[in-house]
């Protein structure tokens, strides 16, 4: 209930007829009408209100149609403003996960031509990814969905039974969720007097530092800093006075510039 039906179902001996028909019925259509043919579709659409702050979406399918279809459903729902982006292959997808944007959900199809979507949420979780993505596919398929979840997956979705409503309630929550573990995940590593990274975090980080020191042949060489006479403060004017000086006196690591290259000797 709530909202028009997302997506043709898929599989079965009239999967293809009913896909071929949504195709061929309003959203091909739509997508002659706007132009949308080609690497052109690749391009931000927005959907909602110009003047408003967008929820950034990345669609990954390699069927436009879909994301046609699945642009026009988002313009329907109320008080949103999503800003869509479609990319069709896990390569694309990858750059667009790993780089510098900032995407807010993650919609993935299970079927990518041979690529696999499985696949490509392994990968983005893998390399540090922290989008939420939700598993698109065609088929109510019992093991697919626990293998999207094991995969890192936010959510699971059948595109024949997705609704409007329901596609952005899974966007919601899944957006939600990913801020909530990023909250957690904050609490884990950070030392709540300071703000710095605990020592729990700055082993990790050692051992990481250590491990490419290694691998590039460079030397590496921690260095903890200390607050002397720190109990001049502590001791006549309470705990949290000296709570306030650590916060203030905290050191923040910095990148040191790389090594210049060697000029060439003398001749």
């Amino acid at each position: 209930g709530g909202g028009r039906q997302l997506w043709g179902r898929r599989g079965g001996a009239g999967a293809g007829g009913a896909k071929a028909g949504g195709r061929a019925g309003r959203g091909a259509q739509t997508a002659r009408e706007n132009g949308a043919r080609g690497r052109q579709a690749h391009a931000p659409a927005r959907v909602g209100p110009r003047d408003a702050v967008g929820i950034h979406i990345l669609l990954v399918d390699d069927d436009e149609d879909d994301y046609v279809l699945t642009r026009d459903m988002l313009a329907e729902v109320p008080g949103k403003d999503y800003v869509l982006r479609w990319v069709s292959n896990c390569h694309d997808a990858l750059e667009e996960l790993t780089g510098p944007h900032d995407y807010d959900v993650c919609l993935v199809d299970f079927r990518l031509g041979g690529e696999n979507g499985l696949d490509l949420v392994r990968e983005a979780v893998g390399r540090g990814a922290r989008t939420p993505l939700i598993m698109l596919t065609g088929q109510d398929d019992h093991a697919v969905d626990l293998a999207a979840l094991e995969a890192g997956a936010a959510d699971y979705l059948t595109k024949g039974q997705v609704s409007s409503s329901l596609l952005e309630r899974a966007i919601r929550y899944a957006i939600e969720r990913a801020r909530a573990l990023d909250t957690l995940r904050e609490l884990a590593i950070r030392d709540e007097l300071t703000g710095l990274f605990n020592r729990r975090e700055m082993i990790r980080g050692l051992r990481g530092e250590m491990a490419r020191g290694r691998r590039y042949r460079a030397p590496v060489a921690p260095v903890p800093p200390a607050i002397d006479r720190f109990k001049t403060v502590n001791n006549p004017s309470g705990h949290p006075s000296g709570h306030r000086g650590a916060r203030c006196s905290r050191v923040r690591p910095r990148a040191h510039p790389a090594p210049q290259a060697r000029p060439p000797p003398f001749r």
